[in-house]
């Protein structure tokens, strides 16, 4: 296994500030800190920026609920980052997505996926594989969600790789309870 040591328990000085910030940041937002920030406290100055950038896209960001989430459960069953997948799930239910388009998701049969979640899934295809986004697509996305919209939507494709690579490199394990699903 190449997990960090947790220091949360441990953290004194710059780096408990930091850590007692962000836990009550999102604790004000019903949530708490988990996953990529146990490794990250290793690092309290880099968590706390990803953890700003983060909680934008998440609590402040201009994208509907049921977007975002929709991009989140995407870009985890595309990139096979099950952490990701699975602390999501609920939080897409919250947010309206259904589960026959959760399970549509999981499954990968993308073709029983309708607007305006189809739409979302072709600009991620492209974005996933580095590619420019036609301006046909983004002219549909724009009159969906805005232009800031779209940017969330590609931001936040980066923002969920990033989560993955550091959930996978430092073996963050799954949330309590629950098993691969994929």
């Amino acid at each position: 296994m190449a997990s960090l040591t947790d220091l949360t328990a441990n953290l004194d000085g710059e780096a408990k500030r930091i850590h007692d910030q962000l836990v009550k940041k999102r604790a004000q937002q019903g949530t708490n800190l988990r996953g990529l920030y146990i490794p990250l406290m290793n690092h309290p100055e880099l968590a706390e920026h990803i953890e700003g950038l983060g909680y934008y896209l998440k609590f402040e960001g201009k994208l509907p609920r049921n977007a975002y989430q929709f991009t989140v459960l995407y870009v985890a069953r595309k990139t096979g980052v099950a952490f990701i997948w699975l602390d999501h799930q609920q939080s897409a239910r919250d947010a309206g997505l259904g589960d026959s388009l959760i399970q549509s998701v999981m499954n990968m049969n993308l073709e029983k996926i309708e607007p305006p979640y189809f739409l979302i899934m072709q600009t991620l295809d492209i974005v996933l594989d580095f590619g420019s986004i036609p301006q046909e697509l983004q002219d549909e996305m724009i009159k969906l969600y805005g232009i800031q919209g779209l940017m969330e939507v590609v931001t936040l494709c980066g923002f969920y790789q990033m989560v993955g690579e550091i959930t996978r490199a430092f073996d963050v394990p799954l949330p309590e309870s629950t098993k691969k699903p994929f």
